[in-house]
């Protein structure tokens, strides 16, 4: 998530038509990336309201930059440390969908031999649909101990950190 939120960011910071001098870009990103990652809530609302200009921000401030970061304010469960959820913590978007690409090219298309377009369609949508549907009744019968002994470890390394997992917050699937 922090990948494609800073991207877009810096998208924006350079569309000419937002207004922003290229001598005031690269601080203007620096208290983006002071927002994601801040450690606590306080410490990412005090990284906005200085974003913003409020407080103790030593760059003039910019009417579409502010109402720009009043949006993704407004969505800061999705891409700020300090406000995500104990179910994704340590965790992010784009460490799931690397690891599944890779292990798609790497492990899945090599045995297809699918030499044509038609043949490694096919493949995704019988072969691969039947894989993923047996292992979702396995999960859904709880005969597969691997989702429930991962998540047991994820809670185990989130309480050694300093946010740990409030127990009421998760939820025993036994």
């Amino acid at each position: 998530m922090y990948l494609s939120c800073t991207q877009s960011v810096w998208r924006w910071l350079w569309d000419s038509k937002n207004g922003i001098p290229n001598d005031s870009r690269r601080q203007l990103m620096y208290y983006v990336q002071s927002i994601l990652y801040a450690q606590f809530p306080a410490c990412a609302k005090d990284a906005n309201l200085n974003a913003i200009g409020y407080i103790g921000s030593c760059i003039p401030t910019y009417p579409l930059w502010n109402a720009h970061l009043m949006q993704m304010w407004n969505r800061r469960e999705l891409g700020c440390l300090a406000f995500r959820n104990e179910s994704v913590k340590g965790h992010n978007r784009n460490n799931f969908s690397e690891v599944t690409v890779r292990i798609f090219k790497d492990e899945v298309l090599p045995r297809v031999r699918a030499h044509n377009v038609i043949t490694l369609i096919e493949f995704c949508s019988t072969t691969l649909e039947g894989y993923y549907i047996r292992r979702l009744q396995q999960f859904a019968n709880s005969s597969n101990h691997g989702p429930r002994l991962f998540l047991e470890k994820m809670e185990k390394k989130a309480l050694d950190s300093r946010n740990p997992i409030n127990p009421e917050h998760v939820k025993n699937p036994m």
